[in-house]
């Protein structure tokens, strides 16, 4: 029989797992989410907690993302479950 720790460690792994598989699917579909001009000055850096942080060039970008927040929100709906990006979290950093 397992114990609880071990039982709660792979419950853990399995939930990073999923997380960065769900990441990877953003990433991979982010100028589909984003459309192409917000794409090419802003990208997903990391989902957590339901949670995606993006990064863009500069304020200017920042601003543009937060008034599209909405529909990027639902356009991740088709990518993967709605329940999976509650918020996302914009700030200044390197694009890829």
């Amino acid at each position: 029989m397992e114990n609880i720790s071990d039982s709660i460690e792979k419950v853990l792994q399995n939930l990073t797992e999923k997380q960065k598989d769900k990441g990877a699917q953003i990433y991979s579909n982010w100028e589909r989410i984003a459309g192409k001009v917000l794409a090419k000055h802003s990208s997903p850096s990391d989902l957590r907690n339901r949670v995606l942080f993006v990064n863009v060039e500069n304020s200017a970008w920042m601003y543009m993302l937060r008034l599209k927040q909405a529909s990027i929100l639902e356009n991740i709906k088709g990518i993967i479950n709605k329940q999976d990006v509650e918020d996302i979290k914009l700030r200044i950093g390197k694009v890829s």
